[in-house]
């Protein structure tokens, strides 16, 4: 599911029968999914107001998820200070110096981003997440920012998944 299609279904005059696809059914397809993945595709759509829902829903996970199984329990202030960071993480992962681009050009040559080592990707250090955080959680935060990614990276795929399957579903 793209920005564009949701962008014009949201402002289509015609929300009738087509073909294909109507916008009506980009819409309806992404009502389908979970509260999570929808507030997710939102929010990297830049739809920036659902922020907070979404890091209530991803703390929520977070601070219910040890009950009866094997991943830490985590406190809601931990949690929601965990949220942020992994949403930060997801919605920022691009190396900063070559935004991504693995190489940077000079002249006519290319060089291989030497801060990502290619593969255009931040790699937060500890410290970072720290400074984040809150150095007091320090021995918590790689497992509870690793179970965040988690959350956030499922529900956002089950979404996508889910959406794809009901768009093409008649294929």
């Amino acid at each position: 599911m793209t920005r564009e299609s949701f962008a014009r279904a949201v402002s289509a005059r015609d929300l009738g029968e087509h073909p294909h696809l109507a916008p009506v059914d980009h819409l309806h397809a992404m009502a389908t999914t979970s509260n999570l993945g929808r507030a997710l595709n939102r929010l990297r759509g830049e739809d920036n107001s659902v922020a907070p829902a979404v890091v209530a829903l991803v703390a929520g996970k977070l601070a219910k998820s040890g009950k009866g199984r094997t991943i830490r329990r985590y406190s809601r202030a931990l949690a929601d200070l965990v949220a942020k960071q992994a949403l930060a993480e997801w919605l920022d992962p691009h190396c900063r110096t070559c935004h991504g681009a693995r190489e940077l050009i000079a002249g006519d040559s290319r060089i291989i981003c030497q801060s990502c080592a290619g593969t255009g990707v931040h790699r937060y250090t500890q410290a970072q997440r720290n400074e984040a955080i809150g150095s007091q959680h320090a021995r918590h935060i790689p497992a509870a920012l690793a179970q965040a990614h988690h959350i956030i990276s499922i529900a956002y795929s089950s979404s996508q998944h889910q959406a794809h399957h009901y768009l093409h579903c008649d294929e």
